[in-house]
């Protein structure tokens, strides 16, 4: 330092000269910097040197000063960044600080420039002047910007260009609040992780220490994010700002969060995001949340639909949240928590409750009663891949019931830990208890859906156990609201479903076997046990066994049905030795006894066909003695046309001593068409009622029944002709109560031509008898008219009264010449009618089958047909063949 000058004392003002010097500090080290502040890997040299030069003579005044002051920046590294040599000089002359610095140039670790910076600025030394300062930074961003902030590298490069004017009085250069500052940022060719950025121009600004940020866009690929900010410069810096983007596809934003996490996130879709951010110099804080409306979301591959979201972050982490207080009558809330930018780690939480059950399933499309609530939730973490996935969710039921059986859902959860998932649910099914278990590999599984060549389900690697036991048949009849008839019937159901590893090898997809146990019909036991064991494949379910009791008999049964088209397969059943008391006991009053045996089988495809063999032996139905019964039965059911066909060519009934063959054939379709006939062999009626006989006498004939499209019974047609011998008339029906009203001939040896014919036909409801005629010994009777199907009589009889009487007049007139050779000469029936006119009696027959009534019809004349029969009966055919021809047709 040198000084010269000179001084009067006694006049201070006199003092003159020039005080100058010089300053070098020889360079600071900075690794000992970096040590002592611990900056990683800082090295290189910093050397200060000044100049200063005072006339003293101008020393209150601050144009009297000149100095310089210049800082070399040397090989400086730190972080594993590099600065090019570089100056920063401060000089002061003629009142006016200047301080400008050479080009400032940081290079990431290859060598390429990341900033490129140079400042400038005046301060004149006035409290009332204005500073001015410039300075233009060139940002070249690259990859090592993300390794310096400690985030995964992903590409990065463009050119971000920063100019900057701030203006200051001198006095308030201390208070931020008081710099007013014009920037001005341009980006050009910027791409960001991979992603080519439009160019960008931002127009930032600092006046009376308000910020204010004009809304600038950013583009990328199709989609468009506005923003704008605002804030204010104090003791800190605060910054507000606002988001918009109506258009973002989520699958681009997918592809570049999965740049940070090494993994694909396989999301998709649409959305549109609003928000807002606040930024802090101090405390420093950055925050920022909002919402998106997402359409059209899908996660690989899934269907999610449409959603809101809120969503924050922070430099830590983004959280996404859902939900809402009316979500199908309830609440729900959903969280996806992503922490350093890994959404590999990112944590799902949720929960939702007061989910209403018919609304849930209304949006299925399913029609079913619903009603009840739902709750539950799940936790989720480490999403990206399956040997890091871990999580678990639940769910239960509150007043549960689907289709009006109530389901009570205790417990039911899903876990997944350790690349394994496991399944549980357990709870009550209209008064049953259910539980269910599951376990499989997700490795497995993903192999197993991702092979090339595709594998069959039976194979899937999944094993679990499902049970159901005691389930009240009445509660499930009840709850389906079922014919109020089956409401009889109480019975339980138990069963299991089980898959174990031992059928990967696809020879099943699972087991299930199920028993049906203690059936009972009002009461009565039918069976106590039923079960059945079944072979569940993918396409086909194969009953291997049927086996139990009903009424004292065995069941034992097997089928096997395809579903891999139109549904095919094949049946057998069978039903041996069972007891018809016990059988039919419930379901009718009458007492039946006896065993039977059924045996059913056929295929199964678009028309159901089959063979049934019903035998029925040794039974009394109702005191009705059967001996034997054997019913063949082809039958088939058209599934497309809806229309049932059976043929029975050989039916046969053993009763009463002789055979009833039954040939029928015929459809249903909603109306019955058919054609049946029976011809009865010898059927002796007084072995035909245990106990007891009923007009006994030897049936033969035949009987034919038809329908055409017939809806009731009053559509039926058909004929009837029986011929009957050795017959006791008077212990027919009906016939029994003549002898109470009118007095008959007592029986005794006749003619040798006891016996009699009835032959009619059936329609509209009606059996119309046309005739019936008994004769026995000394007892005749005549009979005609209709009945209903309800039981209600129409019938008049003609009965002979006494087998004595004056008829030689009447032999007389058959054995003349002329007589003979007329044809039914009126005076010879009117003969006839005055000579058994007191030796018949007609009747006419009302009422009911229960309940008959009689009435006597004296003074009615006797037909040709009615005179020729009691001729026939009394006198011999020739006299009754001189009345006339027989005017019946022929009966067959």
């Amino acid at each position: 330092m040198e000084t010269e000058g000179s001084i009067n004392l006694n006049q201070p003002e006199s003092l003159a000269g020039n005080i100058s010097g010089s300053i070098d500090s020889g360079g600071v080290d900075l690794s000992h910097v970096g040590e002592r502040f611990e900056v990683a890997e800082m090295t290189g040299n910093v050397r200060l040197a000044a100049s200063i030069n005072l006339d003293l003579q101008k020393l209150a005044s601050v144009t009297g000063h000149a100095g310089e002051v210049v800082v070399h920046a040397s090989g400086v590294t730190a972080h594993g960044v590099t600065m090019d040599d570089a100056e920063f000089r401060l000089a002061v002359a003629d009142g006016t600080l200047a301080v400008h610095t050479s080009d400032v140039i940081v290079r990431d670790q290859p060598g390429r420039p990341l900033i490129h910076a140079l400042a400038s600025a005046t301060v004149p030394l006035a409290p009332d002047a204005k500073i001015e300062s410039r300075s233009t930074v060139l940002v070249t961003p690259s990859d090592s910007v993300f390794t310096l902030l400690g985030m995964p590298a992903t590409k990065l490069d463009g050119h971000l260009f920063t100019e900057i004017d701030a203006s200051c009085r001198v006095q308030d250069a201390a208070q931020p609040a008081a710099w007013s500052v014009i920037g001005n940022v341009r980006g050009r060719d910027m791409i960001v992780a991979g992603e080519s950025i439009d160019d960008v121009d931002i127009h930032p600004t600092v006046r009376d220490g308000q910020i204010s940020l004009p809304q600038f866009a950013i583009r990328w690929r199709d989609n468009v994010c506005e923003l704008s900010a605002n804030g204010s410069v104090g003791e800190s810096i605060s910054l507000s700002g606002e988001i918009q983007s109506n258009t973002v596809r989520v699958d681009d934003l997918a592809e570049i969060v999965s740049q940070f996490s090494g993994s694909r996130l396989r999301a998709s879709g649409d959305s549109s995001i609003r928000g807002h951010f606040d930024f802090s110099s101090s405390p420093l804080q950055f925050v920022a949340g909002g919402d998106a409306t997402l359409q059209n979301a899908r996660y690989a591959g899934k269907w999610l639909g449409a959603a809101n979201v809120q969503w924050n972050a922070d430099p830590s982490s983004i959280v996404l949240t859902s939900a809402s207080n009316d979500l199908l009558g309830g609440q729900y809330q959903l969280t996806a928590t992503a922490r350093d930018l890994d959404w590999t780690k990112t944590i799902v939480e949720g929960h939702f409750q007061n989910i209403k059950a018919s609304r849930l399933v209304a949006c299925s499309g399913l029609s079913l009663p619903a009603s009840g609530t739902l709750q539950g939730g799940l936790r989720v973490t480490s999403i990206a891949n399956l040997e890091s996935l871990s999580g678990h969710a639940w769910l239960q039921s509150k007043n549960l019931s689907l289709n009006r059986l109530p389901l009570d859902i205790r417990q039911a959860e899903i876990k997944v830990d350790a690349g394994a998932v496991s399944v549980h649910s357990d709870g009550v099914l209209a008064a049953g208890r259910y539980g269910a278990d599951g376990n499989a590999e997700l490795a497995q599984l993903v192999r197993f859906f991702e092979s090339e060549t595709p594998r069959a389900i039976e194979q899937i690697p999944v094993t679990f156990e499902a049970k159901l036991s005691e389930l009240a048949v009445h509660r499930v009849i009840a709850a389906l609201d079922m014919p109020r008839e089956t409401r009889r019937l109480r019975a339980t159901i138990s069963g299991d479903c089980v898959r174990t590893p031992a059928m990967f090898d696809g020879s099943r997809f699972c087991s299930l076997n199920g028993s049906l146990e203690n059936v009972r019909w009002d009461r009565s036991l039918v069976s106590d046990r039923v079960a059945v064991n079944m072979a569940v494949h993918p396409s086909r379910v194969e009953l291997e066994s049927l086996r139990g009791h009903f009424a004292d008999g065995r069941l034992s049964g097997k089928a096997n049905i395809d579903f891999s088209g139109t549904p095919v397969g094949r049946f057998d059943f069978s039903a041996n030795r069972i007891n018809l008391r016990r059988a039919t006991a419930p379901f009718v009053s009458a007492d039946m006894s006896g065993t039977a045996n059924v045996q059913v089988s056929g295929r199964i495809g678009p028309v159901i066909s089959g063979r049934a063999d019903v035998s029925v032996d040794h039974a009394v139905m109702s005191g009705l003695v059967v001996r034997e019964a054997r019913f063949p039965v082809d039958w088939s059911y058209s599934q497309a046309s809806q229309i049932a066909r059976w043929q029975c060519r050989a039916g046969v009934v053993g009763v009463g001593g002789g055979r009833v063959h039954i040939a029928s054939e015929g459809n249903f379709d909603r109306s019955l068409s058919m054609a049946t006939s029976m011809r009865i062999e010898h059927v002796d009626t007084s072995k035909l009622l245990q106990g007891s006989s009923a007009g006994a006498g030897v049936i033969d004939g035949k009987v034919t029944l038809g329908a055409k499209r017939a809806r009731d019974a009053k559509n039926f047609v058909g004929h009837f002709d029986l011929e009957m011998s050795n017959i006791n008339a008077m212990e027919l029906p009906v016939m029994d109560e003549l002898s109470s009203l009118v007095r008959l001939a007592p029986s005794r040896p006749g003619n040798g031509q006891d016996g009699g014919y009835v032959y009619g036909r059936i329609a509209g409801g009606l059996v119309q008898v046309e005739e019936l005629a008994i004769s026995q010994s000394t007892v005749q009777v005549l009979m005609s008219g209709t009945a209903t199907l309800d039981g209600r009589l129409d019938f008049d009889v003609t009965a002979s009264t006494e087998s004595d009487g004056p008829a030689d007049q009447l032999l007389e007139m058959a054995d003349s010449p002329i007589m003979m050779a007329t044809a039914a000469p009126i005076a010879m029936v009117a003969k006839a009618n005055e000579l058994l006119k007191d030796r018949v009696v007609h009747v006419h027959v009302g009422g009911t089958s229960a309940r008959p009534t009689l009435r006597l019809q004296p003074g009615k004349q006797l037909s040709q047909d009615a005179v020729r029969f009691f001729l026939s009966s009394s006198l011999g055919s020739n006299v009754a063949q001189a009345v006339g021809p027989q005017n019946r047709p022929s009966r067959r």
